[in-house]
């Protein structure tokens, strides 16, 4: 049962627009090519954390295209990669299309104290390929 269904009866709804019209960007496309403006991004993935403060266990899970997965109460999941130190988080994965694919862009959100934090956690993965080419290039 979703947490929704436990509200009551839906009386009205409205959808607000908090950004001011304004879109999610790339942070390496503003950071590197400013005049890109970067709004390419595609969500391929979202991992959420939920625990009482301070709880070693809680309810992980990670839902993707083709894969999902979710730990009941009380199994620890992974939370070494929850971006809360201490309560709830997401975390949001992304691609851009202006980047190799060997690059992960995750927008981390977060529960401290009340306040909701928000950043980007940029990964770079060394390419097998490029990595199989560089003695080669080498002249090795």
């Amino acid at each position: 049962m979703a947490i929704r269904d436990t509200l009551g009866d839906l009386i009205s709804e409205e959808y607000l627009d908090v950004t001011m019209g304004d879109v999610l960007l790339c942070p390496l496309c503003l950071k590197d090519y400013p005049d890109r403006r970067g709004m390419w991004l595609h969500q391929t993935g979202v991992e959420a954390f939920f625990r009482d403060e301070d709880a070693e266990k809680g309810v992980h899970g990670y839902i993707a295209h083709k894969r999902s997965f979710i730990t009941p109460h009380g199994d620890c999941g992974n939370f070494s990669l929850n971006p809360s130190s201490r309560r709830d988080g997401l975390i949001i994965y992304f691609f851009c299309e202006w980047h190799p694919h060997h690059v992960t862009l995750e927008l981390h959100i977060s529960q401290h104290k009340g306040v909701t934090e928000m950043g980007w956690l940029v990964k770079q993965y060394r390419s097998r390929l490029n990595a199989e080419l560089e003695p080669l290039l080498r002249g090795e």
